[in-house]
């Protein structure tokens, strides 16, 4: 018995992380203790980091060491080992290598190389030579020409722990999309269009000729070796069937909804891969990863809907009911403050001000009562109002901003949206979930504007899968009325034709009317009231926050700017607040993110950038 301890090290379990250590027995944990153990032969780990290591079942990274480049062959051993380091990198400690038997002699196309690979594997076992536990995956190709010959050459000691059905015969599973496999063969394999069509008719020939007998043979390999048996690129209900007739436990890459939800009704676990997470969708213009995981996700909500007390069945919208829902929330978070205030010994009256003098104000209530106040400190927190638009006068009817669009009762069937920032991004993606078609008009050249590049175009390519149609550097030319709607006029002679334009191009301070002409409150051109970094305007006791200002027009920043100016009024310690790291969240689909300085922003003040992709486990 083999028995050793990890010492002094940060271990990360599923709900924490401890300062302990691990005992080892036989290759297996035994314990898991907070605290250092006295045992002297214990492995110090100097408090780096134990966590658990990831299981990779199907991967090409051997063959892209192997073949680095198209007709470039690098030693196998060799790959073997950078492959092994690779992987061990990134936290993998297990992977199923996977190698393609069954190969296609007579084109020249996908010789045998996976016995030599398994043997090599083997051995660098054998001399515990590599990092972490290398399994043999066979990819069992069934429209091949020796198959058959291939599994015959393996033994017990090759350690065969999965092997997959797969049938990349054209017009089928992966390779439904003919054009998409001939961009495939094209890039990867240098093919021109007649020797794929060759290739094409060789593989149909192929299926028909070995499919069944190589089937029968994969499922003899399988009891013989006590693997697991996977399917590959399931397509069709039917497909799934088969699958699992065979006894099929796992399929790996389905290409279609279909047999996604199949194979789960058969409690056959579905396995994505990341490229196509992180690519959204296959290569081969398949089923993007992420729409299957946003079905799980729906398919939860909606198990769940009965909790709620919704009975789910045929989804219709009744905006009335919507809107009566929203206000009553709105209602009753408005009382909520009301109580909050009355139980803090404020006074609040409830009418129109202006300030009559630097700290004077004249109130005249909803009663028609005129009351003059006078204070030692002065907040003005009027927020802001939508900003018009010339050329495209708000009617409230066909063309409306952004807060008539938050009391819509009916929905239409197209809406333009001018302006792609937050707020137009917002409404482009909670119409077209309620079964508006969306135009967004953005004069910038990219959605968000003040967002890093990287993440507005992923946003816009997710908004284009959606359906919503954006137009970047978009030029208005005014705008037509009719019966039935508008049309909205570009630039360039292009006109797009909707039932409601909703203008959305940001929102303007609402100084207007305050009365600051009666005081030393500076406003600068915008109407924004010029303040201090500590939110004091030009008048002595005099503060403003929130949208009044020129700083990031956000709930949690106007809060901040309120806090800090009570603490000045309080003489209170108070900081600055840096803007520069604001947080952002757009609550569009998929939601949007981001805070600090943009890449751009940051190359331009001198900064060092590290650039780096994190993978999420899901």
């Amino acid at each position: 018995m083999h028995e050793y301890i990890l010492n002094n090290a940060m271990i990360i379990k599923k709900d924490e992380i401890i300062h302990g250590h691990i005992r080892i027995k036989d290759n297996k944990i035994i314990d898991i203790s907070s605290g250092l153990t006295n045992n002297k032969t214990s492995i110090d780990c100097e408090k780096d980091y134990i966590s658990p290591g990831l299981v990779e079942l199907h991967t090409d990274n051997l063959e892209r060491h192997m073949t680095p480049r198209p007709k470039v062959s690098f030693p196998v051993e060799n790959a073997i080992l950078s492959h092994d380091r690779e992987l061990a990198s990134v936290g993998i400690t297990t992977v199923f290598d996977a190698l393609r038997v069954g190969s296609i002699e007579k084109t020249g196309k996908y010789k045998k190389y996976a016995k030599n690979c398994s043997d090599i594997i083997s051995n660098f076992k054998k001399d515990n030579i590599l990092k972490i536990d290398h399994k043999i995956h066979l990819r069992a190709e069934t429209c091949s020409e020796n198959l058959i010959d291939e599994l015959d050459e393996y033994n017990e000691t090759h350690d065969v722990k999965l092997i997959s059905i797969m049938d990349h015969t054209p017009g089928q599973r992966q390779f439904r999309v003919i054009d998409k496999y001939k961009e495939y063969l094209s890039i990867k394999h240098g093919m021109t269009e007649n020797e794929m069509e060759i290739h094409f008719e060789h593989l149909k020939n192929l299926q028909k000729k070995n499919s069944k007998k190589h089937i029968d043979r994969i499922l003899e390999f399988k009891s013989l070796h006590d693997c697991i048996l996977a399917s590959h690129d399931d397509t069709t209900e039917n497909d799934v069937h088969n699958s699992n007739k065979y006894g099929v436990k796992l399929a790996e890459f389905p290409t279609t909804l279909e047999a996604a939800k199949t194979s789960k009704d058969y409690n056959i676990k579905v396995m994505m891969g990341s490229p196509n997470l992180l690519r959204g969708g296959s290569h081969s213009g398949n089923i993007s990863a992420k729409e299957l995981l946003e079905t799980a996700a729906v398919n939860r909500a909606v198990k769940g809907a009965r909790d709620f007390g919704v009975i789910s069945g045929d989804s219709t919208l009744d905006m009335t009911i919507s809107q009566e829902r929203k206000q009553s929330v709105v209602d009753r978070l408005f009382k909520g403050v009301q109580q909050l205030v009355s139980s803090k010994n404020i006074w609040l009256y409830d009418g129109e001000a202006q300030m009559t003098g630097d700290r004077t104000i004249a109130v005249q209530t909803k009663e028609g009562d005129d009351i003059s106040l006078s204070a030692e400190h002065v907040i003005l927190a009027t927020g802001s109002k939508p900003r018009e638009l010339p050329g495209f006068p708000i009617d409230g009817d066909l063309i409306i901003g952004s807060d008539q669009v938050l009391e819509l009762t009916q929905l239409p069937a197209h809406a333009a949206i001018i302006g792609g920032g937050a707020i137009g991004c917002e409404f482009a993606s909670m119409l077209t979930d309620l079964g508006t078609q969306v135009t967004i008009l953005e004069s910038a050249e990219r959605l968000i504007p003040g967002a890093d590049p990287d993440i507005a175009k992923s946003l816009q390519r997710a908004f284009k899968k959606r359906g919503i149609r954006t137009i970047t550097n978009a030029t208005l030319g005014g705008q037509t009325l009719l019966d039935t709607g508008v049309t909205v006029h570009l630039s360039d002679g292009t006109d797009i034709d909707v039932e409601k334009v909703i203008v959305s191009v940001g929102r303007t301070a609402l100084s207007e009317g305050l009365g600051l002409e009666n005081t030393t409150v500076e406003v600068d051109s915008e109407g924004c009231v010029v303040v201090d970094q500590y939110c004091r305007a030009t008048a002595s006791g005099v503060y403003a926050v929130g949208d009044l200002i020129a700083t990031p027009q956000l709930a949690h920043v106007g809060f901040a700017e309120a806090m800090l100016a009570v603490q000045n009024i309080r003489d209170e310690k108070a900081s600055s607040i840096n803007y520069e790291r604001t947080a952002w969240a757009i609550y569009c689909h998929p939601e949007v993110a981001y805070a600090g300085l943009t890449e751009t922003q940051a190359h331009e003040a001198g900064l060092e950038i590290v650039v780096s992709l994190s993978l999420i486990h899901i």
